[in-house]
């Protein structure tokens, strides 16, 4: 692991880092303005809210010139404490966490962040907020025991494919509206967007507050999946009977999805003891909410079975989409008389009663007794 501290244990805390984005709208002129109002579609009033400085910002962001400070861009096993970040309010990303492993502990952020980047707006995985003061994907790293405070906008995010990380036991005082659109401003303590994030924790963490608009402690991207799942989770049947299995999705498809029905467990075999009356594989067009696939079950064997069926997803279709009733159960009733078996009996005790019965017949044995015996059945 690369470790990024002071060089002195006494210089922690007291070490500032300042960012190298110096924006102070000395640039932009009526010309330039004009330009840009054109570029990204808004009118001079619905950015009244921008000053030169915040256009200047704006106009490289856009263009992708801004840096950042850490860039854990791909990199892995980074470990970076100890320092101060400190009054730069627009900037890209303070520390740009994507990889494996990395660690950021004990540092101090103050008076910085981005809130003139861009509007937040959806994509199909999510919510893309513009820069964030820092971002998080990629797997197993931690932000832990970090202080911050009127950070500018959105403080940290679990982005794109984060995975098994962790955000816990920071502080976050007096945070400052990110303007999420024109229209208006909001605060962002951790922005969570993107659908295939999974298995994240952000614990124990302190906020005091924001200073404008109300801060949204945990602005994560939870996606309302559309899902498959039996309709029933089992079934009794015979040979020679063909079932309807029905499969619902809990609201209609939004999207085309096709899922395969696959025989995963049992000794019930395919060809020999069933088959599928249908194609295994069903499709769900826009709009559309319950398919049947029809089981045949076959003559031959003597005894009864189980079978069981799984719903997967196939192709495009998201792992996501498959319901928590993704078994089916067949118990495949083919014994049609049961047995009945009285051993030792009779003067010899040698003898057997073998009795075959159907399924609620009463069976009845005539017996009698020897004087001295008692007889109970």
């Amino acid at each position: 692991m690369i470790v990024f501290r002071p060089e002195k244990h006494s210089d922690v805390g007291k070490v500032i880092i300042k960012h190298n984005d110096t924006f102070t709208g000395s640039t932009i002129t009526p010309e330039i303005k004009a330009q840009w109002l054109r570029d990204i579609g808004w009118t001079e009033e619905q950015v009244q809210h921008y000053d030169n400085a915040a256009i200047e910002y704006s106009i490289a962001g856009r263009s992708n010139k801004l840096t950042d400070v850490f860039n854990l861009f791909q990199r892995d096993y980074i470990w970076i404490e100890g320092f101060v970040f400190k009054d730069y309010k627009y900037a890209r990303n303070t520390i740009n966490i994507n990889g494996t492993g990395n660690v950021v502990i004990n540092n101090r952020f103050e008076n910085l962040g981005c809130v003139y980047s861009s509007p937040w707006h959806w994509t199909s995985g999510g919510v893309l907020r513009g820069d964030v003061t820092l971002p998080v994907s990629g797997k197993l790293n931690v932000v832990r025991n970090n202080y911050f405070q009127s950070i500018y906008g959105e403080t940290l995010c679990y982005d794109s494919g984060s995975k098994d990380n962790i955000i816990a036991e920071n502080t976050f005082i007096g945070a400052i509206g990110k303007n999420s659109d024109y229209s208006g401003s909001e605060s962002s303590t951790l922005g969570g967007r993107f659908e295939n994030n999974q298995f994240n924790a952000f614990a124990f963490n302190y906020s005091g507050g924001s200073v404008n608009g109300g801060t949204i402690w945990l602005d994560v991207c939870v996606r309302d999946f559309t899902a498959l799942s039996f309709a029933k989770p089992n079934s009794a049947v015979k040979p020679g009977n063909v079932v309807d299995v029905e499969l619902k999705l809990n609201k209609a498809a939004h999207e085309t999805m096709t899922f395969e029905v696959v025989p995963v467990a049992g000794d019930a075999r395919i060809g020999k003891d069933f088959r599928f009356a249908d194609d295994q594989k069903i499709t769900f067009n826009p709009g559309e909410k319950s398919k049947t696939v029809r089981v045949e079950i076959l003559e031959g064997y003597d005894l009864d079975q189980l079978l069981v069926l799984k719903i997967q997803p196939v192709g495009n279709t998201k792992a996501e989409a498959v319901g928590g009733r993704n078994l089916h159960l067949f118990k495949i009733k083919r014994v049609t008389k049961s047995v009945l078996t009285v051993n030792d009996v009779g003067d010899s005790m040698g003898h057997s009663i073998v009795v075959y019965y159907e399924s609620g017949e009463i069976v009845t044995i005539n017996a009698k007794t020897r004087e001295g015996y008692t007889f109970a059945g």
